[in-house]
């Protein structure tokens, strides 16, 4: 994610605000699992790092001061939506606890487990 409190020259930041884009937190989960404080940290750090890079590639390319507003719009959100994927796939190969979390709902849900059991089995940080 994208820190408001980063330099008022920054170009990624400049297009954010003159786009009227709003990036909301990186939500505390990966295939519905509860993370922990330190996995959920791991994670906000991987996305905003991994989209902050991708950001400024984009915007500083000299063809995307040409692309119209609704263009540069699309190309800003498309990539925050593809690094945070990619970083909820880093973290979920660094933290395999995180995918049996996921698989054993899964599998409870198949043996008869209600939805609401599988929530509360999800709604755990996976450790």
């Amino acid at each position: 994610m994208v820190s408001p409190s980063a330099a008022i020259d920054d170009p990624v930041l400049a297009a954010i605000e003159r786009l009227d884009i709003a990036i909301a937190p990186i939500t505390r989960k990966i295939d519905g699992v509860g993370l922990n404080d330190q996995q959920y940290e791991q994670l906000a750090t991987a996305a905003g790092r991994l989209t902050k890079t991708r950001l400024d590639e984009i915007v500083n390319q000299a063809s995307f001061a040409h692309l119209a507003e609704a263009s540069q719009r699309d190309m800003i959100t498309k990539s925050i939506s593809a690094t945070r994927k990619h970083a909820r796939a880093l973290i979920l190969a660094g933290n395999h606890e995180i995918k049996e979390a996921a698989d054993k709902a899964k599998a409870a849900y198949r043996e008869g487990a209600s939805k609401k059991q599988v929530r509360e089995m999800l709604k755990e940080p996976a450790r």
